[in-house]
């Protein structure tokens, strides 16, 4: 699991990991009865720049606003092997 956000940049394919807007290209490719071309072409490229400030602008708000996402822990063992449980709350008027 990774410790920080990645939000990503237009030469991020559907195959890539890791990034945020390899996550939003595959999950569209998922939903869409035709899958996205893959090849590398100026349409392409424009596409995963839109997923791209996406994901970017999704990241620089969660980073803008931390008080937003409440990690409330459930179950802590009191050792040193990391078995907690968590879940967390947002804190959001609109959703």
């Amino acid at each position: 699991m990774a410790n920080q956000l990645t939000a990503g940049t237009y030469t991020d394919g559907p195959n890539k990991t890791g990034s945020m807007a390899a996550a939003i290209e595959w999950h569209l490719n998922q939903l869409l009865t035709t899958p996205l071309p893959a090849d590398d072409t100026p349409e392409a490229r424009d596409r995963r720049r839109f997923f791209a400030a996406i994901a970017r602008g999704v990241v620089e708000h969660l980073k803008d606003n931390p008080d937003a996402l409440k990690v409330i822990f459930t179950q802590v063992d009191g050792g040193t092997l990391g078995n907690y449980r968590a879940h967390v709350e947002v804190q959001a008027s609109d959703v």
